[in-house]
């Protein structure tokens, strides 16, 4: 704490003699010169400290907060934690003494005055940060405590307006979500999975909803390690890191495009797999800043090496990958049962919509169908996909 000044021990003088000062008028008017020197001088100080005091009655104010706070709950809850309830009394005290005078609180206009002619907020600053550094071990505890049950109130009210949520169980390596949600979705769509020793190739129409169960997973897969909780009806997790590449974009200012940010991200997982804590990879759409077969190429190379050391759940149209890659990822694909309900079920994406798509935006028949046209010709011209279960 900054040491007071040795002058500000003397400032109970400069209202006597400003009152002297102003007495002596009536004997000689040179008295007015002592006068103006006076009001410079407590001008002067309110000049010089303005800020200082304005700053530090700002940081003040959340102290006292803390304390009210601190003294309240630990005098009034019982389920309080230990440390507010010990200290809830030496907390009421601390913010008595860190207040300033009574004569100050009860009346604003007071305490400007005696600010003005007495210092008295200079004085305060010192005072009251002399008290603050004595006690920083208690304010640091009181801040924890609070910190602490802030936590577990926001959690406890993020879970009461949760439509569903379990506690998360523990598995060694397996990843199970039953109903699984993403609560920061208004009408989320329940999704389940079940993956033991593989990880996943997620297929499935533009639009089914493969970005939003990626993070519905890791979203789950994150709140389960750190809390013990998830956002499903019922979910047994390994507590893993998770590393994600969900949404890589290019750059203008440094001067990267699509493919290189999408191989940037690929290093980072794949050193990651090879550190010592390797986890689960989730990857959205890899490789799409580039062409097909090269895209399939690269794709199909860093899948098998990072499925090797990692556990990796990753979704792409790319549709050939699920078969190179069968020997490492369980091929699931999000469609609609008779019901019309999404669900996750083995397999890959039999019909594409991407065409389709084109006539219920407004393309036209004439578009729809050269882009038809095309697709059959690339679909002879590329062969069975299924034959390239054995090139990896």
């Amino acid at each position: 704490a900054p040491a007071p000044p040795a002058w500000l021990r003397w400032t109970w003088l400069l209202p006597l003699a400003l009152l002297a000062s102003i007495a002596g008028v009536v004997l000689t008017p040179w008295s007015w010169l002592a006068t103006a020197g006076v009001l410079y001088l407590l001008i002067a100080g309110q000049m010089r400290y303005h800020e200082r005091v304005e700053a530090w009655k700002r940081a003040l104010n959340t102290l006292q907060m803390l304390l009210l706070a601190s003294s309240t709950v630990g005098t009034r809850d019982a389920a309080a934690p230990d440390a507010l309830r010990a200290g809830a009394q030496h907390a009421a005290k601390l913010g008595g003494r860190l207040a300033r005078s009574m004569f100050a609180r009860m009346s604003q206009d007071g305490g400007a005055y005696g600010d003005w002619f007495m210092l008295s907020n200079v004085k305060h600053y010192y005072r009251s940060q002399a008290i603050a550094f004595a006690e920083r071990d208690f304010l640091i505890k009181c801040y924890l405590a609070c910190a602490e049950l802030e936590a577990d109130l926001a959690l406890a009210r993020t879970l009461l307006a949760s439509p569903v949520w379990c506690w998360a169980g523990r598995s060694d390596g397996a990843i199970e979500i039953e109903a699984g949600v993403h609560p920061l979705l208004a009408s989320p769509a329940a999704l389940s999975v079940a993956l033991e020793d593989k990880g996943a190739f997620i297929s499935g129409p533009n639009g089914s909803g493969k970005s939003t169960f990626l993070r519905m997973l890791g979203l789950n897969l994150v709140v389960a390690r750190a809390f013990g909780f998830c956002h499903a009806r019922r979910a047994r997790l390994p507590a893993l890191p998770v590393y994600a590449s969900m949404q890589n974009e290019d750059s203008l200012l440094e001067g990267q495009s699509l493919y290189m940010a999408e191989l940037r991200r690929a290093k980072e997982l794949i050193a990651a797999a090879e550190g010592p804590h390797p986890g689960i990879c989730l990857i959205d759409e890899i490789f799409r800043g580039t062409n097909h077969v090269e895209s399939v190429a690269s794709s199909a190379a860093v899948l098998d090496t990072l499925a090797a050391r990692a556990r990796v759940v990753v979704s792409s149209h790319n549709l050939v990958l699920a078969s190179l890659l069968e020997h490492r990822l369980e091929a699931l694909c999000i469609g609609r049962d008779d019901e019309g309900r999404l669900v996750l079920a083995p397999g890959v994406l039999a019909q594409t919509n991407g065409i389709a798509l084109l006539a219920t935006q407004g393309f036209g028949a004439e578009i729809e169908g050269k882009a038809k046209k095309v697709a059959d010709w690339l679909e002879s011209y590329l062969g069975q996909p299924e034959a390239g279960a054995h090139v990896l």
